[in-house]
C-alpha cells in the first residue's frame, strides 16, 4: 500500500498533469537514491480518518554532491498532498531531527494545504513548521524549497520562508487562496498560473528565486544551490572490519523472551568486538564499548527482564562515562515489565536506581539511537533511550510491541474498572494499539526496520551525527566536570 502512494488512479492523474512521482523526484535530486534513509515510511496507515500512505509525506536523508541533506517531499498522489494531523506530526519530527543534527532541509512542495474537516487538529500546531524553518535558518542550517505542484494556504509560507526557492513553470503554484476562493469571494475569474504561477512569482512578487522550465531542471538548480552553500567536508571512517557473524541470523536469535544481547551485539559491531563494562555486575543490562562502521560508541542492551537496581546503577555510571568521553549511545531495547512484589525496601531501591538511570540519559547531550527489538514495556523502559528521553533516532523491528504495562496486567485492570467492556474487546484493543505497525503508523518511532538491516541503519545515522554540535571536537565547554561520575 505504501509504495503505491495514493493508488493507481491517483498516480495516473498525477502523471497526466506532467508531474514526477516522489521516487523520480528523489532520483533527480540525490546522488544515489538507493542510499536514501527514509523515516517512518509506514506512517498514516489505519488512522481514524482513513489510510494516509506514508502520511502523504516522504521524509529521509540522502546526499547531494556528497553532502547530507534531509528531504521532506509531499506526495501529490496521496489525497493531493493534503496535510492531515499525522502528516504534520511526521513533518515536525523530521524538522526536529534536522535541527538537532544541523542538517540542511530541502522541501519538495506539492500540497493542497490542510485537510479542512480536521483543521482544529492542524491549525495551531501547524505554525511550528514555519517556526522551525525560521529558527533553523537563523542557526545557519540551510532551508531550500522546490515548488513543483500546488502550494496553497498555510503551505505557501514554506517556500516563501526558505532561503532559496525554485519553482516549476506551469505545474508549480503558490497562493494563499486559489482561483475557486477568489471567484467565491470577489466574483473574479483568474487562472492558477496568473494568480500564483512561476512566471509571476519569479518576476513580479519575488517570492521565489529561481524559475525552472521543467521539473527536471528544478532539481538541477537545487543541486547547484546546495553546491553553492559550501557545506563543510566531513571525513567518514573507511578502515573498519565487518562483523564476524551474519546478521541474517538475528530474526531467529533474538526474541521477546530471549534478548540474547551478546549475540545481537556480535552481529552489528565492527569485527564483532565488544569491550564489556562491568560484565559481572547487574547482568540484566549489558553495557560496553564498540564501534559501528568505524564510529566508536557505547552500547546498553537489555538482557533479562526489567533492570535490577544493580543494573540501573551500572547503566547510570556507563551513560556518564560516554557523556564525558563524547561517545554516542546505542540502546538495544527488549524490556518486559517485571512483577513489582510487596517488599517496600526492594521496590524503593529499584525505583531510585531507575530514576537515576533515567535522569542520566535525559541529561546526556551525546547522540542517542535506540533500536526496539522486542518488548518496549513499563514506564522504566524510558531510561533505555526513548523518544521522550531525547533519542535522536528510534527504530523498531517488526517483532516489537509497545505498552505501558504488560497486556495481561492491563486486561485485569481495565476489566475491573470497566466491567461493561467484553474481554475479547479489551484484548483486541490492547493488541492493536501495542503492535509494531500501530507504533509506526502514529510516528511513535522513526520507522520499522528489518533485523538484518540494523547495522546498515545505525551506520547511516552515525554518519549524520558528524554534523551535530555535540560531536564536534572537545572544547572547554564540553569537558565541564560539573557532574562527576559515580559508581554506586
Amino acid at each position: 500500500m505504501v509504495k503505491q502512494g495514493g493508488g493507481s488512479k491517483a498516480v495516473q492523474r498525477h502523471l497526466q498533469q506532467g508531474k514526477l512521482l516522489v521516487k523520480d523526484r528523489l532520483a533527480n535530486l540525490l546522488d544515489n537514491v538507493d542510499d536514501f534513509l527514509e523515516l517512518s515510511p509506514t506512517a498514516g496507515i489505519g488512522m481514524p480518518y482513513g489510510d494516509i500512505p506514508s502520511a502523504g509525506l516522504v521524509c529521509g536523508f540522502g546526499q547531494v554532491h556528497g553532502k547530507d541533506i534531509l528531504v521532506l517531499a509531499n506526495d501529490g498522489t496521496v489525497k493531493a498532498g493534503t496535510v492531515f494531523p499525522i502528516t504534520l506530526k511526521k513533518q515536525l519530527r523530521a524538522q526536529q531531527i534536522a535541527q538537532e543534527l544541523s542538517i540542511p532541509c530541502v522541501y519538495i512542495v506539492d500540497s493542497g494545504g490542510g485537510f479542512l474537516p480536521l483543521q482544529a487538529e492542524i491549525f495551531v500546531e501547524g505554525g511550528k513548521v514555519f517556526h522551525n524553518e525560521a529558527v533553523m535558518s537563523s542557526l545557519g542550517i540551510p532551508q531550500i524549497a522546490v515548488v513543483c505542484g500546488m502550494c496553497t494556504a498555510g503551505g505557501a509560507y514554506v517556500p516563501t520562508m526558505a532561503e532559496e526557492a525554485i519553482m516549476v513553470h506551469k505545474t508549480g503554484t503558490i497562493f494563499l487562496a486559489g482561483p475557486p476562493l477568489v471567484k467565491a469571494a470577489l466574483g473574479e475569474v483568474i487562472s492558477a498560473e496568473e494568480l500564483g504561477g512561476a512566471t509571476m512569482h519569479s518576476s513580479v512578487s519575488g517570492c521565489v528565486d529561481h524559475f525552472a522550465a521543467t521539473e527536471e531542471e528544478s532539481y538541477r538548480i537545487c543541486r547547484d544551490v546546495i553546491l553553492s552553500l559550501d557545506l563543510p567536508d566531513v571525513a567518514y571512517p573507511t578502515a573498519y572490519v565487518d562483523p564476524l557473524y551474519s546478521a541474517d541470523d538475528l530474526a531467529g536469535l533474538v526474541t521477546r523472551d530471549n534478548p540474547n544481547a551478546h549475540q545481537l551485539i556480535s552481529r552489528i559491531v565492527d569485527g564483532s568486538g565488544f569491550h564489556e563494562f562491568k560484565s559481572q555486575y547487574g547482568k540484566s543490562l549489558v553495557t560496553g564499548f564498540a564501534s559501528i562502521a568505524g564510529y566508536p560508541l557505547g552500547i546498553i542492551a537489555n538482557n533479562i527482564g526489567d533492570p535490577t537496581p544493580d543494573a540501573s546503577t551500572k547503566a547510570t555510571h556507563f551513560v556518564q562515562l560516554c557523556t564525558q568521553r563524547r561517545l554516542p549511545l546505542v540502546f538495544l531495547i527488549n524490556q518486559s515489565e517485571s512483577n513489582v512484589g510487596n517488599d517496600a525496601v526492594v521496590n524503593g531501591e529499584r525505583l531510585k536506581s531507575q530514576a537515576r538511570f533515567m535522569a542520566a540519559v535525559a541529561c546526556s547531550d551525546v547522540p542517542k539511537v535506540s533500536i526496539v527489538t522486542g518488548a518496549f514495556e513499563g514506564m522504566s523502559v524510558h531510561a533505555m533511550g526513548s523518544k521522550a528521553m531525547g533519542a535522536n533516532f528510534i527504530f523498531h523491528w517488526p517483532s516489537a510491541s509497545f505498552s505501558m504495562h504488560s497486556t495481561s496486567h492491563l486486561e485485569g485492570v481495565i476489566s475491573s474498572t470497566h466491567p461493561e467492556l467484553k474481554e475479547e474487546e479489551i484484548q483486541a484493543k490492547l493488541l492493536s494499539t501495542s503492535s509494531s505497525q500501530y507504533a509506526a503508523s502514529n510516528v511513535w518511532t522513526d520507522g520499522i526496520i528489518l533485523p538484518q538491516h540494523t547495522r546498515s541503519v545505525l551506520s547511516k545515522v552515525l554518519q549524520l551525527f558528524k554534523y551535530s554540535k555535540s560531536m564536534k571536537s572537545l572544547t572547554a565547554e564540553s569537558t565541564s566536570t560539573d557532574q562527576v561520575n559515580f559508581r554506586m
